[in-house]
């Protein structure tokens, strides 16, 4: 029997699809592939870092983290941009044995904390640049100079305090006159590195600063640097401080108040605490309680508060302290596929399925140890 007429010509259409995608691919390049096959159509995880409100803000999930691309921290002097970028650059090399970090170096601060991080220092390359166009010659040959599968992470400290040539030369030969190519070469700069650091699949961390608008009080900062390394960006997070310390206490350190001013999976204008203090350094569970007393899973009572969380196995009343030291409740709390699944809904933009939230998750049973593998979206 024949087939119906409509059946003929979508076969007819599917086969010409098909001739015509195989007649266009020859013609487009060597990286160039269907999409559903393309390497580049979607960003991966690299690495994980172990703080997972960082995992979260970078990526929408809380065992996500960084990605290829660009990612821009901005903010006032003394609001541990450089240390925040260095917690991902720690991540990075320990995900690869054979990694280096490239520093990109106009400032002269971050250098000094990279043995504190617990980064090697015989796995970074130490790079002054004095203006953009070395900045420029001296990523653009590193990049064309890499094979497929090196591993390279580089750290830019900062965009906003680099000159240009011109500037430097005029400054030399004592001209007073406003340079008007340091915003083009910047642009410059940013158009031919964005899609190599994704081609070759190279994350690239840097550090910006910003103006106020003063004619309007409701207005975003302005990023300083040009618009291109706006538009570049995959993510660019705000960050302010705030102290840390109890009436009558001194300052036992700082909360590092991130926002999202531009991501492709996270929702703009999100929210996120990092807390770091004096004694201890950063706190690992950072924004964590917060999120846990939003989910229900801690309760509060007055001055007292109550575990409420399903694989915690207690009805007792307790200090906020006592919750915020209880390394076993946060450990526990991460896996929760409940949980888990909140904290990716309330961040991630909607339909996001750039970082697929994972199908499955190991569920630790605090009792035995035992380890059970349940779907995410699985009813109880």
């Amino acid at each position: 029997m024949a087939p119906p007429k409509k059946a003929v010509k979508e076969s007819k259409a599917t086969a010409s699809s098909g001739s015509l995608m195989s007649k266009m691919l020859k013609h487009a390049g060597k990286y160039a592939a269907v999409l559903s096959n393309s390497p580049f159509a979607e960003k991966k995880i690299l690495c994980s870092t172990d703080i997972p409100t960082i995992n979260l803000m970078m990526s929408g999930i809380l065992d996500g983290g960084l990605t290829n691309g660009c990612t821009q921290v901005v903010g006032e002097s003394r609001t541990f941009k450089s240390l925040y970028c260095l917690v991902l650059v720690k991540a990075y090399l320990d995900k690869y044995e054979d990694a280096i970090c490239v520093l990109l170096d106009n400032e002269f601060g971050s250098a000094q904390y990279f043995k504190s991080v617990g980064i090697d220092p015989d796995r970074v390359i130490h790079c002054p640049v004095t203006d953009v166009e070395s900045l420029k010659h001296t990523v653009m040959t590193m990049l064309e100079d890499m094979a497929e599968n090196d591993h390279v992470i580089f750290f830019l400290d900062s965009l906003s305090q680099i000159a240009s040539l011109k500037e430097t030369e005029d400054a030399i030969e004592g001209k007073v006159v406003a340079d008007m190519t340091r915003a083009k070469m910047i642009n410059s700069f940013f158009r031919m590195v964005t899609p190599r650091f994704v081609m070759k699949n190279v994350p690239f961390l840097f550090i910006n600063s910003f103006y106020a608008d003063t004619t309007n009080k409701y207005a975003d900062h302005i990023l300083k640097s040009g618009k291109q390394a706006f538009l570049s960006s995959d993510t660019i997070l705000f960050v302010t401080r705030s102290q840390v310390k109890e009436k009558g206490e001194d300052l036992r350190g700082w909360s590092f108040n991130y926002r999202v001013m531009k991501s492709r999976v996270i929702k703009e204008q999100s929210k996120f605490d990092l807390e770091v203090l004096y004694e201890g350094g950063i706190n690992r569970n950072s924004g964590l309680f917060s999120l846990a007393e939003e989910f229900g899973y801690i309760k509060a009572n007055g001055a007292w508060y109550e575990i409420k969380a399903p694989f915690m196995n207690t009805n007792k009343q307790v200090r906020s302290s006592d919750i915020e030291n209880n390394q076993e409740f946060f450990d526990l709390l991460v896996k929760d596929k409940d949980f888990y699944k909140f904290a990716h809904d309330k961040f991630a933009l909607e339909g996001n399925a750039l970082f697929e939230q994972k199908d499955v998750i190991e569920i630790v049973d605090p009792d035995t140890g035992e380890v059970t593998v349940v779907k995410i979206d699985e009813e109880d």
